[in-house]
């Protein structure tokens, strides 16, 4: 990773479980945060209604990974999140600070496929 390249360190790893998941290594999307609340796959509720920096700004993030819901031996599973009816990206510590401030752990969001230098 280059910070000066690209999405830079703007980057996230996608559930296995998206509709899009295959073929996402590579693409970049545009990510908003989205004041509501939210569920974990285990039903547990978060009020995120109110955690946005700026519901109007974007950050553009690159896939670099995923993350795995269906991972054969669960070992490395996230079922907490991947697995939920959510669509769900783990962002990187400087991709989620842009949005909302990482205490808050999980947000919303809004994403769309871009180009990799979307502006």
């Amino acid at each position: 990773l280059d910070r000066d390249r690209s999405t830079g360190w703007d980057i996230a790893a996608m559930s296995d479980k998206n509709w899009d998941f295959q073929g996402s290594c590579g693409r970049c999307f545009e990510v908003r945060c989205d004041p509501t609340w939210l569920s974990d796959n285990y039903g547990e509720k978060f009020d995120r209604s109110n955690v946005c920096r700026d519901p109007d700004a974007s950050v553009v993030v690159q896939i670099t990974d995923s993350c795995p819901c269906y991972y054969p031996t669960n070992a490395y599973s996230n079922k907490r999140w991947c697995c939920g009816d959510m669509y769900h990206f783990d962002m990187s510590t400087w991709a989620f600070e842009k949005l909302a401030d990482n205490k808050w752990g999980v947000i919303g969001i809004m994403v769309r496929p871009v180009a990799c230098n979307y502006q």
